[in-house]
């Protein structure tokens, strides 16, 4: 059989890899309350992930994200990472975590391939952290920080803000980009629609958070690409590069470029997207090539700006 081969010129996309649902926090954003989680046997398998990996480097990534639920609960991740980094070699891999059990599988992701990491830190303060987080300890988040750096794993640091509970530490956050040289982000909450009443009292807007800073001296900066969930600015009183990233207030749809796969075997190409049908696994390199290429080509937006029918889901079920 002639091998399918996808379009010259084709752009490059951004892919998430979710591979798992579970997490051990509990965020009241993201974890509301109990949740239906994909069994282990729905998980797809090493094998799955190698099949997949094989046809998706028929097209363009100028990025693989690994996320979850929380991806460091998955003991095969190195093998998934290093399935990704063997079969689609030009694109930069990374790891969306919240740093609990980074410490002890660091070294065996740096060797699979992993390249860069992002880390979940919703406080400074250890007490705090524990409340929002839901369980968890500051101090492994921070070592993960560290073990980061020192594996050259240029880490990044998401902080979801929320309004009364850590707006109040956006300046302390940017001092901690300062004295570690680790660039902080600030995140819009998300309305998905399994924590409304959470989100409609602590939501404040991207727009208020830079108002919050304003005393800084803050200066917008380009986006480092076009496609890129964060907006850039300079706190020139700190000299210090901070990330925002205002996806319900001002998305950037118009520049997405994120395909998603869950951890069994979906493919999406909107964060909001209705799931469909998992990937026909049994089917050829081919046949599994025009399944994806045509769900692709279907791309579109449906964030909750569209006004378009879509799903409610919490942020754990699709990898953020």
């Amino acid at each position: 059989m002639n091998q399918v081969q996808p379009n010259k010129g084709m752009k490059a996309f951004t892919l998430r890899v979710s591979v798992l649902e579970h997490c051990q926090l509990r965020c009241a954003y993201c974890l509301p309350k109990a949740l239906s989680m994909l069994a282990k046997k729905d998980w797809l398998s090493l094998s799955h992930y190698e099949q997949i990996a094989r046809v998706l480097a028929r097209f363009s990534f100028r990025k693989i994200r690994f996320t979850g639920g929380e991806p460091l609960l998955r003991e095969e991740l190195p093998q998934i990472v290093a399935i990704f980094a063997q079969a689609i070699p030009s694109a930069p891999l990374a790891l969306t975590t919240n740093g609990q059990r980074f410490c002890a599988m660091a070294e065996a992701l740096k060797d699979a391939g992993l390249n860069t990491i992002t880390i979940h830190i919703d406080s400074l303060k250890a007490e705090r952290y524990q409340r929002l987080m839901g369980k968890g300890e500051l101090a492994e988040a921070l070592r993960a920080v560290e073990k980061a750096k020192t594996l050259g794993l240029r880490p990044k640091v998401n902080v979801v803000v929320q309004r009364g509970l850590n707006d109040d530490e956006l300046s302390s956050f940017l001092e901690f980009s300062k004295e570690t040289g680790v660039m902080v982000r600030f995140i819009e909450l998300m309305d998905t629609g399994s924590a409304r009443d959470f989100v409609a009292a602590h939501f404040i807007s991207g727009r208020n958070i830079l108002a919050k800073l304003a005393h800084l001296g803050i200066v917008p900066k380009p986006r480092a690409h076009p496609s890129d969930p964060a907006r850039l600015f300079l706190a020139e009183q700190q000299d210090v590069l901070f990330g925002l990233i205002a996806s319900d207030t001002e998305p950037f749809c118009s520049h997405c470029d994120r395909l998603r796969l869950s951890a069994n075997g979906k493919i999406y190409t909107c964060l909001y997207e209705p799931l469909g049908e998992a990937l026909n696994l049994e089917a050829d390199d081919d046949a599994l090539f025009r399944e994806i290429n045509l769900k692709i080509n279907r791309k579109e937006s449906l964030h909750p700006s569209a006004n378009k029918s879509r799903r409610l889901f919490s942020m754990s079920q699709t990898g953020g």
